[in-house]
């Protein structure tokens, strides 16, 4: 549905395929299954508030590994222990103000050399201010026009 898959291509490259990713908002956990195959080793983690009965039903056949919590609960850093992600994503509730609250609450997770990446911004030229005051280095992938979607929109902070 977007156009994603060269952009993260590009700066997964440098991970040689190897990385702890972390996905919030996983909905049926297909995507974690495209996390997995594309990379050979590291950890892939879901972050998902109400676990769906069909992601219940992929997290047991396919061996997902999901934490059932809020991107936005401050405990969620505690929650997830000792962890530290490569690639954080949030394709999570797409609302702004939950997109900051969640980058916030894990931005000190991503590793040096890392990326926390929103996906599907619902008004860029509204919310392009907050995204930028977030972190310093960051790019913005606005791909609205090759498809015609209002959210086609990646923000890529490196850490």
């Amino acid at each position: 549905v977007h156009t994603y898959i060269e952009i993260y291509e590009s700066y997964l490259q440098k991970f040689n395929y190897e990385c702890n990713l972390l996905e919030l908002g996983c909905a049926y956990g297909e995507s974690l299954l495209m996390w997995e195959d594309y990379l050979e080793q590291g950890l892939v983690l879901g972050i998902q508030r109400e676990i769906h009965p069909k992601l219940a039903v992929n997290i047991q056949k396919y061996n997902l590994n999901v934490v059932d919590a809020s991107c936005t609960d401050p405990r969620l850093p505690e929650l997830l222990k000792d962890l530290s992600f490569d690639v954080i994503i949030d394709d999570a509730s797409h609302l702004i103000e939950d997109q900051i609250v969640a980058f916030n609450n894990l931005k000190k997770l991503v590793n040096p050399g890392g990326f926390y990446i929103i996906e599907d911004i619902q008004n860029l030229d509204k919310d392009r201010a907050k995204l930028e005051n977030l972190h310093s280095d960051y790019v913005i992938h606005d791909n609205r026009h090759l498809k015609d979607r209002y959210d086609d929109v990646l923000v890529v902070y490196k850490f």
